[in-house]
Order: structure tokens, then sequence, then C-alpha cells
């Protein structure tokens, strides 16, 4: 068995605006879980930066995903 090495990056909140093959425009948030925070980053120093982080870019970024679709929703 070949164990995989470690990442060396992590995706703690994107956004995306998606176009599929019929031409519908979507928005989504990805990222961290905020419940998977502590085992993600168990023994690291900076865990709740990273959280406060997480928390105030999901909710800034919910809300604008939130607008897009309605913006969306109208055309």
């Amino acid at each position: 068995m070949v164990k995989e090495p470690k990442k060396k990056e992590a995706n703690l909140v994107g956004f995306k605006i998606l176009l599929d093959k019929s031409g519908r425009l979507t928005a989504e948030m990805s990222g961290l879980p905020i419940e998977y925070l502590d085992k993600a980053f168990k023994n690291h120093p900076n865990k709740h930066v990273y959280g406060a982080l997480i928390r105030l870019v999901n909710n800034r970024v919910g809300e604008l995903v939130e607008d897009i679709e309605k913006h969306l929703s109208a055309i």
C-alpha cells in the first residue's frame, strides 16, 4: 500500500460561478466545514485564527452567493 504524501495547501474557503452545458449559471461555496477545524489543525498554534477567518469569509461570501443567485434567477 502506497502512503499518500501530506497536502501542502488547504482550501479553507472557496467561491465559484459555474456555467453548465445548457448555459445555466450557478454560484457555489466550498471549503473546510468549521466543525472539521479541530481535526484538520489539531495542534496548530493559529487554529483559532483560521476558524475566525473561515467564519468571517463564510458569512460574507454566503451573502454574496445569495445575492448573485437572486440576480441569476431574474435573468
